[in-house]
């Protein structure tokens, strides 16, 4: 049963100037029916409902915004826009089913956003500010409307009664439910980036679109290098190209297709969900709120991870309450923070690989189904064919004229700024280059400038987190009446204060970092050793003995720059998160290397070190562990902080750790393993075990110069059970002898996963000796300086003049198919190193002339046996 309604037909036996005049009546205003001589045809009965729900939800949401100017602008004329505004909304031509009574926000969008457009051009007239996202009370009110309409003139209604079985059905749970979804996913792009109620800068006031680069799998042209990220029209924005060549569907010259899926990928802080909320907020601002498409926008972390891998579009129906059906409907499913979930553990790869492909299946078999997942780059390799049919996308960090752009928007809020005067010095002062790259990042960038911090050339990331923390514990150190409750000589005593503070937020981003969902609950956090050693140390027993005070001096305390509370948590019990997950994953670092050095450099009363045992240690590295493998930006973050500490220090920790290491190395760093409370597997726990204490010792023992020997035993863990430290590209007073395996650096399409997993380029070999190995290379951009190759086989290596390869020793080595880009290069390769023969006795350089990538002929040159 449907009714043709072609209002038109209608409105010619209306006379307009009273029609306009009557529907912008803030009285009661004639009835429709007193204006025209009105048949009895159902069509007719449909048009005069509907037109008098529009007249009431207009008139009186105008009045209930502010009646003062309503009463000022009475007599006030409308306009010609208004009119035809008005006429156009009047002479639409609509199909009205039982659907358009139960479901109007998906069986007719188009009809309630266009009374909304008049609604909106209406107020703009009287001078009437509209709210942000006021669009949904309208929606709700237009319903509500329609509805009393229907039911308080049921004689007037009467045919359509019978027509369509009572056709207005209730729906506010369901309608209330979308319109708040809806309201909130959209509120992510402007609320205040901090709850301190200080701040009002919000991501839009801020945001800057990044660039990107494509996947070399998913274009139509052929690239050098395979499996490659690059594009060619890099004036394009990610927001740009997601909007026209992924949700529009427009074809590409340098794509081989359109997707319906999209996989996002970054760096911690290069604006990945912020890209996402963007996308989403512009979604929603045009097309009046309702989108034509169901818009689904979901962190993963928030689902069950198992039910997540197994069923995601259960999961995630189960998740909002929902029943969308993801094989046939129009949909936007954005799936934000791949990453976290894995973080937070029970994910494996397998798995991985078992979800992209269920999600690519669903979106190849449904075309009006479009799904943007987003992760870290190392969560995703694109080489395997569960990947195949999907577009993959990288942000690139910010260029020096987008960080300008993000200084001069937050300089509107902040025009004294210390921090944000020196960035042009910063950019164009090569002193300054190494905190230039931390700008890269808009996070990073923010976290500065908000603390105003003085950063001078020779501050390191450690140095300047450290700047940091120290600004934003003395900026909250008197408010609230906490130092009510804090000890006499805390109070007195500022640094010690900070340096409770920062031992405790230390431990709290720890079990952040254990937790599956990646924020904390007050009463976890009130039950917590560390916290009661806080108060214990800084405040009276009078807060101690008073659980609820205790927790709202916690939440004080953390809900600052470094914390807010998490919008996450489905429990009743409010829960903190940190402000961005680089800041827990910086302080889990810094946790994991101060507990290290409470457990190797502890004293007994006659200041001895105490000793160690292999057991008690493994305990220490397995709780370090926990039910999580060593994530890469925790683990970079240990590198930096351990590459700051004191050199006395590194080499007290190396000394201590010779036996314990050699030892654990011959147990495969593995002593115990509990089925019932270790969530990784066995293997996961040894090989996360061996990274973080091979961090520990092997950055360490940089300090006082001593070799490691690398036996076949280590080697394996190097480079067959781990990729952390293989794909470093980083070695420094190693020994490696008769390797039967060969060590890699590569970046070319031969060595795809470990350029995927960490996508380096260069690598640093740096005093070590490699003994009867075989050694495959394509050193580009790369240091290797005072090692020795003794009958080592370097087999289809290429040296590039940009090398630095300089005083290095070669014993007894043979070359094999190794390229050299000149005669100039394998010049200065001769003349920089030290030979115990004359490789030209032996080799000689020959010209070949080889085909690039485009097509053209270039001439190399391989050094070949005579």
């Amino acid at each position: 049963m449907e009714i043709k309604l072609k209002s038109s037909d209608y409105n010619y036996k209306l006379n307009f100037k009273e029609v306009v005049k009557n529907f912008f009546d803030f009285n009661v205003g004639s009835a429709i029916t007193d204006m025209i001589s009105i048949d009895s045809s159902i069509e007719m009965k449909a048009f005069t409902l509907l037109y008098n729900t529009a007249k009431t939800t207009i008139t009186e949401l105008v009045k209930e915004l502010d009646q003062d100017k309503v009463n000022l602008n009475s007599d006030i004329s409308i306009n010609r826009e208004i009119e035809n505004e008005l006429k156009s909304f009047l002479e639409l031509e609509i199909t009205i089913t039982p659907d358009f009574f139960e479901d109007i926000i998906n069986h007719n969008p188009d009809y309630l956003k266009k009374s909304y457009l008049l609604f909106k051009k209406y107020l703009r007239l009287l001078k009437i500010e509209i709210p942000e996202s006021f669009e949904y009370s309208y929606y709700k009110t237009f319903r509500s409307k329609l509805s009393e309409e229907y039911h308080n003139n049921r004689s007037k209604y009467d045919e359509l009664q019978m027509h369509f079985n009572n056709p207005v059905r209730e729906q506010n749970i369901k309608m209330d439910a979308l319109f708040k979804y809806y309201s909130d996913i959209k509120t992510n792009f402007i609320l205040p980036l901090r709850q301190d109620g200080e701040s009002n800068e919000t991501l839009k006031d801020l945001y800057i679109d990044p660039y990107f680069k494509v996947y070399s799998n998913n274009l139509s042209f052929t690239t050098y290098y395979q499996d490659f990220f690059e594009f060619r029209n890099e004036s394009v924005t990610a927001h740009e190209f997601i909007n026209e060549y992924f949700l529009q569907g427009k074809a590409h010259p340098d794509l081989k297709k359109c997707y319906n899926m999209l996989f996002l990928l970054g760096q911690p802080g290069q604006g990945k969900t912020s890209l996402c909320y963007k996308v989403v907020y512009d979604i929603l601002i045009n097309s009046y709120g309702l989108p034509n498409q169901i818009l689904c926008f979901v962190k993963i972390r928030d689902l069950v991870a198992s039910d997540f891998i197994n069923t995601p579009f259960d999961e995630i129906n189960k998740y909002l309450k929902t029943n969308y059906d993801f094989n046939n409907s129009k949909v936007l499913l954005i799936l934000d923070g791949l990453d976290e979930a894995y973080m937070g553990g029970g994910i494996s790869d397998n798995d991985l690989r078992n979800l992209y492909d269920r999600l690519n299946k669903t979106c190849r078999s449904n075309v009006h189904l479009k799904i943007i997942l987003t992760s870290r780059l190392s969560y995703l390799n694109a080489n395997e064919a569960c990947i195949d049919g999907s577009l993959v996308i990288k942000l690139e960090s910010f260029s020096d004229r987008q960080i300008g752009q993000y200084v001069k928007k937050f300089k509107l809020f902040y025009p004294q700024n210390n921090f944000i005067k020196k960035v042009s010095t910063i950019l164009k002062d090569n002193q300054y280059s190494h905190i230039k790259e931390l700008l890269k990042q808009a996070v990073v960038i923010y976290f500065i400038a908000i603390a105003d911090i003085d950063v001078e050339s020779g501050d390191s990331k450690s140095i300047i987190y450290d700047k940091l923390f120290s600004v934003l514990s003395k900026r909250g150190w008197d408010r609230n009446g906490q130092l009510d409750y804090i000890k006499s000589k805390v109070k007195s005593d500022h640094i010690l204060y900070e340096k409770y503070l920062r031992e405790y937020i230390r431990n709290i981003a720890f079990e952040v970092y254990q937790s599956p969902k990646l924020y904390i609950t007050l009463t976890k956090l009130a039950g917590l050793d560390s916290t009661n050693n806080f108060v214990k140390k800084c405040f009276n027993d009078d807060l101690i003995n008073s659980p609820e005070k205790l927790k709202d001096i916690s939440k004080y305390l953390l809900i600052s720059f470094y914390f807010q509370e998490s919008t996450n948590n489905t429990s009743s019990d409010t829960a903190i998160e940190f402000f961005h997950n680089s800041l827990w994953e910086y302080l889990t670092a810094e946790y994991l290397w101060e507990e290290n050095k409470k457990i190797l450099l502890k004293k007994d009363e006659d200041g001895d070190f105490l000793q160690v045992t292999n057991e008690q240690y493994f305990e220490h590295l397995r709780k370090m562990i926990g039910n999580k493998t060593l994530s890469y930006a925790v683990y970079e973050n240990l590198v930096d902080i351990i590459s700051h500490e004191d050199d006395d220090i590194k080499i007290l920790i190396a000394e201590q750790s010779d036996g314990l290491f050699l030892s654990l190395l011959n147990d495969d760093f593995i002593l115990e393993y509990r089925k019932k409370d270790d969530q990784i597997s066995a293997v996961q726990k040894s090989i996360s075990i061996f990274e973080l204490f091979w961090t520990f010792y092997y950055k360490s023992n940089l300090s006082r110069g001593n070799v490691i020997e690398v036996s076949e035993r280590l080697e394996e863990f190097l480079f067959s059970f781990t990729f952390m430290f293989s794909a470093e590209y980083v070695f420094e007073n190693l020994i490696f002898a008769n390797d039967p395996t060969y060590i890699r650096y590569s970046d070319s399409n031969e060595y795809l996963d470990c350029h995927l997993l960490c996508d380096f380029t260069s690598c640093d070999l740096s005093n070590n000796v490699f003994e009867d190995c075989i050694i495959r290379a394509n050193f580009s951009s790369c240091f290797i300086q005072r090692n020795k190759f003794i009958q080592t086989e370097f087999e289809g290596s290429e040296f590039y003049k940009n090398n630095v390869i300089t005083d290095n020793f070669f014993a007894n080595c043979t070359f094999s198919g190794v390229k050299f880009e000149s005669p100039e290069s394998f010049k200065w390769f001769l003349e920089k190193n030290n030979f115990n023969y004359n490789i030209l006795d032996s080799y000689v350089l020959v010209p070949k002339e080889e085909k690039r990538y485009d097509g053209t002929n270039q001439i190399n040159y391989y050094l070949v046996i005579k």
